[in-house]
């Protein structure tokens, strides 16, 4: 909100790193990165966060929108478009 995110990214990069299972930072993390227009990273990012928690409902939204509408890779966006609705 400060326009900070450079220092934001560097921060969270730190705490998952320290903290490797914090599903909530890695989902802050991949956030930052996708405003930040670093899609690929985000993407690896959101990826850990499935791994963490595969039916995390609003992360798998989050993601899916993404990946959807900014990335373009709509075949992943309907798979996880179709696994949220699965379990919303």
């Amino acid at each position: 909100m400060l326009g900070r995110n450079n220092d934001a990214i560097k921060a969270l990069e730190k705490a998952v790193k320290s903290q490797p299972d914090d599903i909530e930072a890695f989902n802050l993390l991949g956030h930052l990165l996708y405003h930040s227009g670093c899609h690929e990273e985000a993407m690896d990012v959101f990826n850990r966060c499935l791994e963490l928690n595969p039916d995390h409902v609003d992360l798998l939204f989050d993601y899916a929108w993404a990946m959807t509408y900014s990335v373009g890779d709509t075949d992943m966006g309907a798979n996880l478009f179709r696994r949220w609705f699965e379990l919303g």
